[in-house]
């Protein structure tokens, strides 16, 4: 079957902790994780990260299977801590340039401080474990995000990343590369093309946007179908 990759046209983390880091944007950053760290019994780090794809130009298509790939720069502590995916519900509003832990863009605040998030579905959260050493890592199951995107959101899978234990009492956590880098979290989706008469994008691995300004969509959601080619005929 054939497969898409796609590249986020929006990512950032949110931070809760240190108090005032509450209230800051990091939707320049190049480096994302999710982490818990401590100062003696005193959390002094707290982050979660949040990303949008869009797939909309896989609307027709039979989703496959989808997976996160990620390339992790860093992981703390040696146990891979257990993670979630969940369902942001905010796919689409939250702006890059203004997201924060208290608000998802500038004067609209989070029903709940730390990001709007579905975690019973469907889709329901997906739990999987961190990895314990740094590379490439792949989270596989989310054909459930891309299938639900394109049925309810608009094509736009929208996701926060957090630790299931937020309170662990240790260092914990991982970092992965952002938008903008060359080795860019991304999604991949296998699909089944639809039947005739009806279209989805081309078979290639479109090129994502650059971190800055603000990225446009995927050249794989912004292509038009192609006119057919028509010769006008003299009149005698």
């Amino acid at each position: 079957m054939p497969e898409l990759t796609f590249l986020p046209v929006r990512d950032s983390k949110m931070q809760g902790t240190p108090e005032f880091a509450q209230e800051l944007n990091y939707g320049s950053a190049t480096t994302l994780r999710h982490i818990v760290l401590y100062s003696g019994e005193t959390k002094t780090t707290w982050e979660r990260t949040i990303v949008d794809f869009d797939v909309s130009g896989l609307a027709g298509a039979t989703i496959i299977a989808a997976k996160l790939v990620r390339e992790i720069t860093s992981v703390v502590s040696g146990a891979g801590p257990e993670a979630k995916l969940s369902r942001c519900t905010r796919a689409g509003e939250w702006v890059e340039s203004q997201v924060t832990w208290l608000r998802y863009k500038s004067g609209v605040d989070w029903t709940i401080a730390g990001g709007d998030f579905d975690d019973t579905g469907p889709p329901a959260a997906l739990i999987y474990n961190e990895p314990t050493v740094t590379g490439e890592h792949e989270i596989d199951g989310l054909s459930p995000f891309v299938e639900d995107a394109i049925e309810n959101w608009g094509g736009i899978v929208s996701l926060i990343t957090y630790l299931v234990n937020e309170v662990p009492n240790v260092d914990t956590g991982a970092a992965w590369k952002a938008l903008g880098h060359p080795q860019s979290w991304r999604l991949v989706v296998e699909y089944a093309p639809p039947g005739p008469g009806r279209r989805t994008t081309p078979t290639r691995t479109p090129v994502g946007p650059s971190r800055r300004p603000h990225p446009p969509a995927s050249a794989a959601t912004r292509m038009a179908p192609t006119r057919p080619h028509t010769t006008k005929r003299r009149r005698p």
